[in-house]
């Protein structure tokens, strides 16, 4: 596993853990609306198989860069549903057929991964995977905000993003006529509905991935960052 390659290890996510104290909570908001997730079928909207962060968050741009140099220390997810299991086919076995997969399973899971955008040359524009954390298994957490904790903290730098990969599924996603003048961008570059059966996480680390799509939900995640000492 590319996680255990890099030395990494996640503590299991519980309910009803609370934030890390002193650190800076990024991605948070005046809202915690509720993902578009509700037990009956069609009103479950998700995605899968990407790499994405926000862009904005309720008008406020930019809420996970890194303000300074760090560490990120934990993160926390929030999950509506579950997803149905009537109708033919449920939303549940829509999603885990299209998006499960032999080496990470057919139910949800996530890990965070830190960005850099790529300033100069001709991958300009593009982001380059500086390093992330270990893939936790989501099944069992629906309709909760799950906090991991991570056992070896990941260095960030100034101007560095924070962003969420899931290389199954997730059903964090509030939909864009409630998410409030939000958006984010994937690691895609087809937008269209049919993108969605293509598409891929950026997951080898030090590779370059262009973010070809934006959309205007809101993906209900957040970060914990520490500051260096000498940070502000």
């Amino acid at each position: 596993m590319l996680a255990a390659a890099l030395g990494l290890a996640a503590l299991a996510p519980r309910p009803g853990d609370a934030a890390p104290r002193q650190a800076r909570e990024l991605g948070h908001s005046q809202r915690t609306p509720n993902p578009t997730c509700v037990p009956k079928p069609g009103r479950c909207f998700g995605y899968g198989r990407v790499t994405g962060f926000m862009t904005k968050i309720e008008g406020r741009k930019n809420p996970f860069v890194a303000p300074s140099d760090g560490r990120i220390v934990a993160w926390s997810v929030k999950l509506g549903g579950p997803p149905s299991r009537k109708g033919n086919p449920s939303d549940l076995e829509f999603f885990q057929d299209l998006f499960g997969n032999e080496r990470f399973g057919k139910g949800p899971g996530a890990r965070i991964s830190i960005l850099k955008r790529v300033e100069r040359g001709k991958d300009k524009g593009k982001y380059r995977l500086v390093r992330q954390s270990p893939y936790v298994k989501l099944n069992g957490y629906f309709g909760r905000r799950v906090y991991v904790t991570l056992e070896t903290p990941l260095r960030i730098r100034k101007g560095m993003i924070v962003a969420l990969t899931t290389d199954t599924w997730l059903v964090n996603l509030v939909s864009a006529n409630q998410a409030r003048n939000s958006a984010w961008r994937a690691s895609r570059t087809d937008c269209s509905p049919k993108g969605a059966r293509t598409s891929r996480p950026q997951r080898k680390v030090g590779t370059k991935r262009r973010y070809g799509c934006t959309f205007g939900d809101r993906l209900m995640y957040w970060a914990y960052f520490v500051p260096d000492r000498s940070g502000s």
